[in-house]
C-alpha cells in the first residue's frame, strides 16, 4: 500500500467499553467493514489492484469470508494482479 493510503490500523475501531451496546457495536462494525470495501474499490480504480486485494483481506479477517459477489471481483482482481507481471 502506498503512504497516503490508510492502513489496517487506521481501520481500527475503538471499543468505548460497556456502555455501547450490541447493536451499536454491529452497527460501528458494518459502517467499517463498508468503508474498508469503498477503499478496496478506490485502489482497483487506480489499478491498485495488489493494495485492493489487501484490503479484501482486512474484511476477510474482521468478518470471516466475503460474500460470492466480492470473492468474484477478489478472483477477477488477482488475475489482473497477475497480468501486471
Amino acid at each position: 500500500m502506498s503512504i497516503e493510503s490508510p492502513t489496517a490500523f487506521d481501520t481500527i475501531i475503538p471499543n468505548h467499553g460497556p456502555s455501547m451496546t450490541p447493536r451499536r457495536r454491529q452497527e460501528r462494525h458494518e459502517r467499517a467493514v463498508a468503508n474498508t470495501l469503498c477503499w478496496a474499490q478506490e485502489a482497483a480504480a487506480h489499478e491498485a489492484f495488489s493494495d485492493a486485494l489487501e484490503w479484501l483481506h482486512v474484511v476477510e479477517l474482521v468478518d470471516g469470508a466475503l460474500t460470492p459477489g466480492w470473492e468474484r471481483t477478489q478472483a477477477a482482481w488477482r488475475l489482473r494482479v497477475a497480468q501486471q507481471r
